[in-house]
């Protein structure tokens, strides 16, 4: 390969007269044509190597005949040459000699047009190696210009200072220490011309350390990174017909070439977690555009995200004040515990200002419940939950706002004259029809007004184009905020008199809010509460993905499996690009806990419902799309609906941290409401919970051990964010039958296969061809499993036993 970096053009104009010296005129281009190549719009280490001055010099032999400086322009008049033959030298300096280059030729009459080859003048490349707590035996540097293979060295010391040619040079160390330990370097370092650069590293027992950060140039315009379904998609904009290196690598110094390509876009099919920074060199000619850098950490982080999202009630989850409330400090605080979990995003019940406990009647839209915090509370929040890959998305309800909202108190007190009478549904007429409600104002006067979910919850007129206008400015300052998306409550009754009539225009309005949400966030999350099995009516709101009832309906009847238990309706849903688009769950805060249902009603015995219910849920995890969790179902949190003197509360009590019931952060606000209506049983009004007791082992503090229903969830969430195609993973259907399931995902390159027996009594055999590699084996009769890596080398029929779940993956 040519050593050229760039082209100098010459102009020579000889003149010449009998009575006068003869006169040349010089001109030097540096964005001349190399051969017959293209203009060069951008020289190798241009934006790197500044040269100060240029100094021409021309030899007529070996006879210095002229020697000049040239600077500005690069344009220059020469006078008392003659023509003949001469030997033309170019040199760039900056401070010392960077760029030279000759060419011998012969002048004549007229104008010479003249195109010297250039190259740089060598830099030095120094490299120790040195160890800590252990000494280096022996070792090996290896360094190889990427632009030319026939610059390269080898060298078996620990100490390595050599002249060297100007560019990317990737070096490769292999040491051995006196304790036997084989330690291999792999990494790249940019040579400028007479320049020294220098990397030191040091070995120690436990890793390596690189000192100083790689440089890197950016001269390749407009390089992105994005996720495809092939792999990281690298694109970038260059004018050369170059070959492009591409390596990747992280701060650190594992960074290794990944690939080379004469296209303007690579893909990595096998993203790695550690390595999320990539970098770029181009080549061409022998010239070398340096490296430019795309850092992916973001896309990085969304591949290696266990896609699980974690209900969270605010005000039963952590106290941050000691209070007994749970608030957005409290969650800040547990953020941590939420991160080792394995989780990936926050659904947060309403936490706007409003009358109720729940939350879902607001007050106003623009404020933070102030008995959760301040909106200093919830960005604080925000970021501590971004800076630890977390999402959080909001819970909405914009199908009605609080009897207690300013607008709806303005309507009901100035009827017809108030700005926000066409906000809701009212009427001065008697209106005697199932949902309508009336308030009497101060006047005397009798107002009527709709509100399908109750007298405290008066729903929006949304036949005004003004309402509309009102939810997206409130969606567009949530936004604003930073929140990653919306959960919009009670979608199947935007319109409608009664609970299964307004469909379509319900559908209609979601479409339209998710439209409008992806139009300001391209990445937003979004999904609807449909409160309806029927699948044909979850199509209906696309592009809005919704809830997966009939999912949690199928599962819930038939928890011990049955033929053809789950489906993949929704991929043939246009969802216009929105992702993730599919949300099946077993538990929410408007059901019955499923493992209360299971212990309690089906099985009537702990252990065996403990069991199902960890079956059922290995199952909702590595469905597509991103199943969704509701607080405390990691523990077995327990809790059963009462039809009064209380309602949803005994299904939204506290989260239980430690085994007493009493500590740091614990909630307990049920327990004041408890003993209000005199409830007692499970010493309620002791202790706030219905369902749990101090000491039972449910707690997060009671199951920090091995065989725990906390731990087995931790297993199996962080095993997603390990392995993407169980996170990210399309799903096939392999096998739907009552005594297995089994489930094949695929992203990028890489398989797995999730094998569920849900029956209890039943086994049945599944073949695993050769090539996957287990990663989980569970016994969730009694709760043991093993993560060890056992690779499979030749076709293995497998027993499915009741209970038991078998993971594998495959690399292609």
């Amino acid at each position: 390969m040519k050593k050229v970096i760039f082209s100098v053009l010459i102009v020579l104009l000889l003149l010449f007269s009998c009575t006068t010296p003869l006169k040349m005129s010089l001109s030097i281009s540096l964005k001349g044509a190399i051969e017959s190549a293209p203009k060069i719009s951008a020289q190798s280490f241009e934006k790197d190597v500044k040269i100060e001055k240029y100094t021409l010099k021309i030899f007529q032999g070996s006879k210095l005949v002229l020697k000049k400086d040239l600077k500005g322009s690069l344009f220059t008049k020469l006078e008392g040459l003659t023509p003949g033959k001469y030997k033309i030298r170019i040199e760039g300096y900056n401070k010392t000699l960077v760029v030279y280059g000759e060419k011998e030729t012969t002048l004549s009459y007229g104008e010479n047009k003249i195109t010297i080859q250039t190259i740089f003048t060598n830099g030095t490349l120094v490299i120790t190696l040195k160890a800590k707590g252990t000494e280096i035996k022996e070792s090996t540097i290896k360094g190889t210009l990427t632009a030319s293979s026939v610059h390269n060295f080898i060298e078996n010391n620990i100490f390595f200072e050599k002249d060297v040619y100007p560019g990317v040079w990737e070096i490769n160390i292999n040491a051995t220490t006196t304790q036997e330990k084989n330690v291999k370097i792999n990494t790249i370092a940019q040579v400028f011309p007479a320049s020294k650069t220098t990397l030191n590293f040091e070995i120690k027992e436990e890793n390596i350390v690189l000192e100083p950060i790689l440089p890197y140039i950016e001269e390749i315009k407009d390089a992105t990174a994005e996720i495809t379904n092939n792999g990281i998609k690298l694109s970038w904009k260059y004018t050369l017909p170059a070959t492009f290196y591409i390596y990747k690598g992280s701060s650190k110094v594992d960074i290794d070439l990944l690939g080379k390509t004469t296209n303007t876009e690579f893909v990595d099919t096998n993203p790695t977690k550690e390595k999320y920074i990539y970098y770029i060199n181009a080549i061409y000619d022998g010239k070398e555009s340096g490296l430019t850098k795309i850092d992916a950490k973001e896309l990085l982080n969304e591949i290696f995200s266990s896609n699980i999202m974690y209900l969270l009630f605010v005000r039963s989850f952590f106290d941050g004040n000691n209070d007994g409330i749970g608030d957005l400090q409290g969650i800040t605080q547990k953020i941590d515990y939420l991160k080792k979990l394995g989780i990936s995003t926050i659904w947060l019940m309403p936490i706007f200002k409003s009358t109720s406990y729940h939350g879902y009647d607001v007050v106003d839209y623009y404020k933070i419940n102030p008995e959760y915090g301040t909106i200093d509370d919830f960005i604080e929040l925000l970021k501590k939950a971004h800076e630890n890959n977390i999402k959080i998305i909001l819970d909405i309800p914009l199908n009605h706002s609080s009897d207690k909202n300013p607008w709806f108190l303005d309507a009901i007190e100035n009827t017809t004259n108030s700005k926000y009478w066409n906000y809701y549904i009212m009427s001065l007429e008697e209106k005697n029809l199932p949902h309508w409600h009336y308030k009497v104002n101060s006047k005397g006067k009798k107002i009527y007004y709709f509100g399908i979910f109750g007298p405290s919850m008066p729903d929006f007129n949304l036949d005004n184009p003004e309402v509309k206008e009102l939810h997206r400015d409130i969606l567009n300052y949530w936004i604003l905020q930073g929140v990653d998306g919306f959960r919009f409550d009670a979608v199947k009754h935007f319109y409608g008199n009664d609970w299964d009539d307004g469909i379509e225009k319900s559908t209609e309005y979601s479409k339209e809010l998710t439209r409008y949400v992806k139009s300001i966030k391209e990445d937003i999350i979004v999904v609807g509460e449909a409160y309806d099995g029927n699948i044909d009516i979850l199509k209906k709101f696309a592009p809005m993905p919704v809830f997966d009832f009939n999912f949690m309906f199928n599962a819930r009847e038939n928890y011990e499996g049955k033929d053809n238990l789950i489906s993949t309706w929704y991929k043939d849903v246009d969802y216009e690009g929105i992702f993730p688009n599919y949300f099946p769950f077993l538990d929410n805060h408007d059901l019955n806990r499923f493992i209360s249902v299971l212990c309690d009603e089906k099985y009537h015995n702990n252990s065996y419902g403990t069991s199902q219910y960890a079956v059922l849920n290995t199952l909702l995890v590595f469905l597509e799309g991103l199943p969704t969790i509701y607080y405390g179902n990691e523990i077995g949190l327990k809790g059963f609906k009462w039809n009064g003197p209380v309602y949803d509360e005994p299904v939204r009590e506290p989260m239980q941290w430690y085994a007493s019931q009493s500590g740091e952060g614990q909630t307990n606000w049920t327990k004041k409401i408890y003993q209000l209506k005199n409830i007692t049983f499970g010493n309620a009004n002791l202790d706030g919970a219905i369902y749990d007791d101090p000491y039972d082992g449910v707690s997060v503090e009671e199951e920090e051990n091995e065989k725990s229903l906390l731990n087995y969830f931790k297993t199996i969430f962080n095993l997603k964010k390990d392995y993407y195609a169980l996170s990210h993973g399309n799903v096939n259907i392999e096998k739907n039958w009552k005594n297995l399931i089994v489930l094949k995902k695929s992203y990028f390159n890489q398989e797995a296969l999730v094998l569920i027996n849900p029956d209890p009594i039943y086994p049945n055999k599944f073949t695993i061809p050769k090539g996957y590699t287990r990663i989980l084996y569970a016994d969730l009769n009694n709760f043991t499993w093993d993560t060890q890596k056992t690779y499979i080398d030749t076709d293995v029929e497998y027993t499915i036993n009741p209970r038991q779940v078998y993971i594998f993956i495959l690399n292609h």
